[in-house]
């Protein structure tokens, strides 16, 4: 789990409510407080209902040889052992030399399921 970019942008929307809230009378501190408080149980409901990250496995399926400069086919493989639905984006660290992809594979998971990604690799040196 971590924060993304949607939370600090709820929190920047609270300029309007604040301002709307401070023309009404409002004192400004407590529109404020009353905003990050309601951002705060927000990011704690979407951490209790996210999927827990030490039940998810994730391995590869790749040939066993591979030639030089030639497209390698390969399986990025993520399973949801846990209880909540998983949604995850996933990168498989591969060294530049091994021509992966930059882009990280996005996948939905339903509990107790596992689905199945492309890695291509064109390796560009031995080793």
């Amino acid at each position: 789990m971590f924060v993304t970019g949607r939370l600090a942008l709820l929190v920047a929307l609270g300029v309007v409510p604040l301002v709307l809230l401070s023309t009404a009378g409002v004192p400004a501190w407590l529109a404020v407080g009353g905003w990050v408080v309601l951002c705060a149980v927000g990011a704690l409901v979407d951490v209790a209902v996210a999927a827990d990250p030490r039940a998810v496995e994730i391995t590869r399926r790749l040939p066993d040889r591979t030639l030089l400069d030639e497209p390698v086919a390969g399986e990025l493989h993520v399973r949801n052992l846990g209880t909540r639905a998983l949604r995850a984006r996933v990168r498989d660290a591969w060294q530049p030399t091994a021509g992966a992809p930059e882009e990280r594979a996005r996948f939905v998971v339903p509990p107790g399921e596992r689905r199945s990604g492309p890695l291509p690799l064109l390796p560009r040196r031995r080793g």
